[in-house]
């Protein structure tokens, strides 16, 4: 006589209970990883609009002015503004013909670096740049003294 059992055995179940508790499981914690990722994607969002907000009504503004911000706080951190000069060289390796002149313009070439703080402890670092072309003379020795960070000494190879 033959048995036909229909279903599932015991271990069969057990094996299948285990299948879908681990799929479960790794599709949860997927979900958290995701959802982690998507808040810290959002707060570096919120640092870079509100950064370069400020970046723009800085770099809209006379810098030689006495209340100028060189430093300040924000809703999402602390933020501090430098300005460096920019050590343009001419390339010795360009060759002029005779009939070529170069051409000097009477500009001097400045970057603002602007540095937020943010997250816990302000740990994190956003840092914005951008070049800008002033005439000679635009700074004065005293503001240049003052404000200017001077760039690191060359050294010889």
């Amino acid at each position: 006589m033959m048995s036909n059992n229909r279903g599932f055995t015991l271990l069969e179940m057990l094996v299948a209970v285990m299948v879908v508790g681990l799929t479960v499981t790794v599709f949860f914690q997927v979900l958290s990883s995701s959802m982690k990722l998507e808040r810290k994607g959002r707060r570096l969002d919120q640092v870079q609009l509100v950064s370069g907000q400020l970046f723009d009504f800085l770099l809209a503004r006379d810098v030689r002015e006495d209340d100028f911000p060189w430093r300040g706080e924000l809703a999402v951190g602390s933020w501090e503004l430098q300005l460096l000069p920019v050590d343009v060289r001419e390339d010795d390796s360009t060759a002029f013909s005779e009939t070529e002149v170069p051409v000097k313009l009477p500009e001097e070439l400045y970057r603002f670096v602007l540095r937020v703080h943010y997250g816990p402890e302000q740990k994190k670092l956003l840092t914005l740049t951008q070049e800008q072309r002033f005439r000679l003379g635009y700074f004065s020795d005293s503001f240049k003294e003052e404000h200017l960070t001077p760039l690191p000494a060359a050294t010889g190879s």
